[in-house]
């Protein structure tokens, strides 16, 4: 099992970040990062099993689960961050409130394009049962088509990892707990993004007890396809004023 993979392969960080997929995603979502961090920030991806460099392992089952398995991958013996989107943002939020509790504050957040708790647990769409169509088609329209595959039995087997990931989003109640002063957060959305807008995104700021940062970009539910280097640029700034 292999759920921490070194995207920069930087020796002498100062930083680590940490960085999760969305649901049905893979490290993958990360690999054009590599050549577009400074050296001083180590960067690593956390992959859920069963995709990417775990492709046929048992898909997880619970949140409770991820966040476990995550956990134990997290090293705090120099400042770290986390970065997640959409799936990835609701794990990274769980993820700093349990490091929180430990006394493991990251210095940083960043939630992209998923809805704050009030917003979540209020939800009553069930994308876990839409059959492959209706799944397919509601992935469209969040912009995510470019991860499909015109072959039947992959693409098959692509939107069964996606259907188990809503699963697990569609059956976790989110805390509505607040990230301490000690964590700067940074909630990033796409201007034409559907399913979760930026007036939703900028009400994470009830959620969090220290600084906090929104930052648009002119996209959809993906933009951080579209605009990695303006993406990260502003993760940059961030982890330099923190360091």
């Amino acid at each position: 099992m292999k759920n921490f993979i070194d995207i920069n392969n930087s020796k002498n960080a100062d930083v680590r970040l940490y960085l999760i997929h969305h649901a049905g995603g893979s490290h993958m979502l990360y690999r054009p990062w590599s050549h577009l961090l400074p050296g001083w920030i180590k960067c690593i991806a956390l992959e859920l099993p069963g995709r990417g460099m775990g492709f046929g392992e048992p898909l997880p089952e619970s949140m409770e689960q991820v966040i476990e398995l995550f956990l134990n991958q997290i090293q705090t013996d120099k400042p770290f961050a986390i970065f997640g989107h959409s799936m990835g943002g609701l794990i990274a939020y769980e993820l700093t409130l349990r490091l929180q509790n430990l006394g493991l504050s990251p210095v940083w957040l960043g939630i992209s394009a998923f809805k704050p708790p009030h917003l979540k647990n209020k939800e009553n769409l069930s994308r876990a049962s839409f059959n492959d169509d209706q799944l397919t088609e509601y992935l469209e329209k969040l912009g995510g088509s470019k991860d499909f595959c015109e072959d039947r039995v992959v693409m098959k087997m692509m939107l069964d990892i996606v259907r188990s990931d809503f699963r697990i989003i569609e059956s976790w109640r989110m805390s509505d707990a607040k990230i301490s002063d000690k964590t700067v957060v940074h909630s990033f959305s796409g201007l034409y993004d559907v399913a979760v807008t930026p007036q939703m995104i900028s009400s994470w700021q009830d959620y969090i007890n220290g600084k906090f940062l929104h930052s648009t970009f002119d996209g959809d539910h993906f933009y951080l396809n579209s605009f990695p280097s303006s993406l990260i640029n502003k993760i940059v700034s961030d982890l330099n004023f923190n360091r």
